[in-house]
């Protein structure tokens, strides 16, 4: 297998996603086992860039070296049409969602990103999927088959210390999907029991979303504190101030948020929209139906006002994360993706 590769990124590769931190620390790691990875950051506004955006990514494409391609999920959509400049050589289709998946896509759009995604998955040598939930998504979304699971490591941390048993956190970018809106709605209903939430994630993203979402926490107070995007010691600092982390998103392939929030030690609220109820065992935290509200706040209720749940979902929460592959596992999977592929497009 060729020693190299290039990593193909729709737009900065230091983002702070989990999809591009996912990337970021698989780079690490390939790195670290002797693969030498080039990243190529693509212009353009992902996922749907606009013809001059393709047309550059289309000179990217022409310089590349002749070595095998990553090409990250979000801009597969801008390869349809200059894919047979990349025939030559195997090309690693990374999914960490099916990019029609993302809550309050308005449905022309959602239908033409399918149906790209779908064209240009058909012409990838391997496909690599975050889950196996996200897998099992893929294959029967797109009629493809023989995906590959990698899911995220995950760093050791140290348990949370026990605070007042009202810190509550989430950690997720501010858009529809993360489920803020249901969030501040479900603890509107709580607001005779004590609690303060913490909210880390960006703000920029979807401006019009934080200004619904901030308008609607506006007569919770100072009990709602808006953090903005965090670096990860500042996050992981977050996850040890914390009693009891909250992520009600409609939809997740992984959740990397919560695997770290189970290496500290906390129980967990969240939804089974997704892969969640494969990274969240029931022993570890609570799942409603995305979108329940009443049913959120129940859970944030029981959970905050009974000591034996909390301590429960603590114990079996650490013992979970205890379980988790770390990063340079997930490095070596990669590197022998990486070799697979070289091997099928090669000798056939």
């Amino acid at each position: 297998m060729d020693k190299r590769c290039v990593w193909l990124s729709p737009g900065d590769p230091n983002q702070r996603t989990g999809g591009y931190l996912y990337n970021q620390r698989i780079v690490q790691e390939l790195d670290a086992i002797g693969i030498i990875v080039e990243v190529i950051a693509l212009p353009g506004d992902w996922p749907l860039p606009s013809a001059a955006d393709r047309r550059r990514c289309e000179a990217v494409l022409q310089a590349l070296p002749d070595v095998p391609v990553v090409l990250d999920g979000l801009a597969f959509g801008a390869f349809v049409d200059v894919w047979p400049q990349l025939r030559q050589r195997p090309v690693l289709a990374l999914v960490h969602s099916p990019l029609f998946r993302e809550t309050g896509t308005p449905p022309a759009r959602a239908a033409r990103l399918n149906q790209l995604e779908a064209t240009a998955l058909e012409q990838a040598t391997m496909i690599v999927a975050t889950s196996a939930a996200a897998a099992d998504d893929i294959q029967a979304s797109f009629s493809v088959s023989g995906v590959t699971v990698i899911q995220p490591g995950c760093d050791p941390a140290p348990l949370a210390s026990p605070g007042d048993r009202g810190r509550l956190l989430i950690a997720g970018t501010v858009t529809p999907r993360k489920g803020y809106r249901e969030l501040i709605a479900a603890l509107k209903m709580i607001a005779d029991v004590p609690w303060t939430l913490r909210c880390a994630g960006s703000l920029y993203r979807n401006p019009a979303y934080v200004a619904q979402v901030q308008q609607e926490a506006m007569s919770l107070g100072e009990r709602v504190q808006w953090l903005g995007e965090l670096d990860t010691a500042s996050l992981h600092d977050a996850y040890q101030r914390t009693d009891l982390f909250i992520l009600p998103s409609f939809y997740e392939t992984y959740g990397m948020v919560l695997a770290e929030a189970m290496t500290a030690g906390l129980p967990i609220i969240s939804t089974r929209g997704g892969a969640i109820p494969q990274t969240v065992p029931a022993s570890a935290g609570v799942l409603v139906e995305p979108g329940d509200i009443s049913g959120l706040a129940s859970a944030i209720r029981s959970v905050l006002t009974d000591e034996r749940t909390r301590e429960r979902l603590s114990f079996g929460s650490r013992a979970a994360g205890k379980r988790l592959p770390d990063w340079a596992q997930q490095g070596a999977q990669w590197k022998r993706a990486l070799q697979q592929m070289s091997e099928r497009m090669f000798n056939g």
